[in-house]
Formats: structure tokens, sequence, C-alpha cells
């Protein structure tokens, strides 16, 4: 197992940690209140798995770990199905993503601009974005990832 997936599962159990904490607490309470109205109508779909462990498929399945080699772009994303014109774009439908860098350099480019990306720096990416990220750095960029779906 290489060092950076360690570290990535360290990262992943410690949000568990704290999101399960907030949860035991109550201190998230209200938004967990508005976030089960908005899903009510899918409850049909949701009884086959008791409400404690659905928190733990929605971590599992939500968060992720990526690399990109040095010099390496990879294609465009989108929140649009029209911005899908170009081979390299790719449309993933309408979600938030959050974006952790662990190791490396990389430049997050968009509609709107750019930014430049180090370890232990976060990017909160809200619906309707058009973006790529570049590793500009000279070693392997790793970084880990949350995909939230929403509405429009």
């Amino acid at each position: 197992m290489k060092r950076s997936l360690v570290t990535a599962l360290i990262i992943g159990v410690a949000v568990a940690a704290v999101v399960s904490a907030l949860h035991a607490s109550r201190l998230i309470l209200g938004f967990e209140t508005a976030a089960g109205t908005i899903v009510s109508d899918y409850t049909g779909a949701t009884r086959v798995v008791s409400e404690k462990l659905q928190y733990v498929f929605v971590l599992l399945l939500a968060l992720g770990v990526a690399w990109l080699e040095p010099g390496q772009i990879s294609r465009w994303w989108s929140f649009e199905q029209e911005d899908q014109k170009r081979p390299d774009e790719s449309f993933q439908g309408w979600h938030h993503e959050t974006y952790f860098v662990v190791r490396g350099r990389l430049k997050l480019s968009w509609n709107e601009g750019e930014l430049d990306l180090a370890p232990n720096d976060a990017v909160y990416l809200a619906p309707g974005w058009h973006y790529r990220l570049e590793n500009v750095g000279d070693d392997q960029a790793f970084f880990v990832y949350n995909v939230y779906p929403t509405t429009k």
C-alpha cells in the first residue's frame, strides 16, 4: 500500500469520525432534518438499509481519492449537459464537489479563472461550474474529493 493511500484513508476516517460525532451530539440536527425532508420522496428505496447504515454507504460512495502525474491535465468536467461539445469534456450531472490536496501542486481552471492549490488546500465547487485540474508541480499530485448530488 502506498503512503499516499494511507494518508487519504486517515483523512477519510477522521472526516467520518467528525461527522459521526456531530450526528451523535445532534449539533447538525437542523441540517439533517432539512436533508431528510428533501429526500423523503425516496423513502421506499431507503427502507432496505437501516437508517444508521445509510450514513456509512453515503460516506463510502461519495468519498474518493485521485492523483495526477506531473504535467498531466484532467478532462474538462461540467455540470451542464450542453457543455459536452468536445471529446475532452465530460458531463457529470448537477452536484457539489470538494477537493482537498494532500500532496503536490494543482491548478484549478474554470469558466471564470484559475486557482493554484497546494498541500492542505481545499476548494468547494458549487453546481454549475465547468472546470479541469492540472498538476503544475514536479511531483505526483494526490488529492481527496467528495461528490454530493443536488437538484438544479
